[in-house]
Formats: C-alpha cells, sequence, structure tokens
C-alpha cells in the first residue's frame, strides 16, 4: 500500500469508527485501525517534518505566518518533490480484514469516505 492509500484508508476508518455497528463490524473497524496506525503515525510524523524543514522561520525559529493557515516557504525547498516522493513509498502492511457491505447498510457515510474504503467492503 502507498502512504498516499494508507492515510486516506486510515482516515476513511476513522471516520466510520465514529458510527454506531454491530459488535463484528465494530471490531473488525477497530483491528484494521490497528493494522494501520503505526504506520499512519510514522509517515504522518515524516510528512509534518517535510512540511516543517520547508517552511522559512523567523528569529525564534516560528514558521512566519503570511495568511490564516499559510506560511511562507524557505527559498529553494523541495517541499512538493520530498512530499510527492513520501505519498508515493510502499508501506508493507498485514492484510486488512473486509466489512460485509449488508452490516453497514443502515449507516450514513460519506461518497468520499467509503471511495478509500470501497474494497475492504464486500
Amino acid at each position: 500500500m502507498k502512504v498516499s492509500e494508507l492515510f486516506s484508508t486510515y482516515e476513511a476508518f476513522k471516520n466510520l469508527s465514529n458510527k454506531e455497528l454491530p459488535f463484528a463490524e465494530a471490531l473488525t473497524v477497530a483491528e484494521n485501525m490497528d493494522i494501520l496506525k503505526t504506520a499512519y503515525d510514522v509517515a504522518d510524523k515524516k510528512r509534518k517534518s517535510i512540511m516543517n524543514d520547508s517552511l522559512e522561520k523567523d528569529e525564534n525559529g516560528d514558521p512566519i505566518s503570511v495568511g490564516e493557515n499559510q506560511y511562507k516557504l524557505r527559498a529553494g525547498n523541495t517541499l512538493e518533490k520530498d512530499m510527492w516522493s513520501l505519498l508515493e513509498e510502499e508501506v508493507d502492511l498485514k492484510e486488512l480484514t473486509k466489512i460485509a457491505r449488508e452490516k453497514l447498510a443502515d449507516i450514513s457515510i460519506k461518497p468520499d469516505v467509503l471511495l478509500a474504503i470501497k474494497k475492504y467492503i464486500i
């Protein structure tokens, strides 16, 4: 699984974990999240490091803000290249457990969340 898929899959299962599900499916979601969690945390730490290393800092070492949630990029930064490189990295994970489609029939879920985990629903 690529890191880009890891991010979207973990976030989708996290969203699904906020839904009321039958016990077996809730357990499957929790187990899948456990499988993804460590790799997600490592990749997210790398992502944050790439972002932090690409920002221009003031004399106190704080990122220079150029607007709400916007920061000045360091000259010569390689943010885009480094981020794409991270997102394309392969992560070796234990296989995730699939969930029966009929067990999710009574919940509401956004299509973009469903898209990220569609291949884990049978």
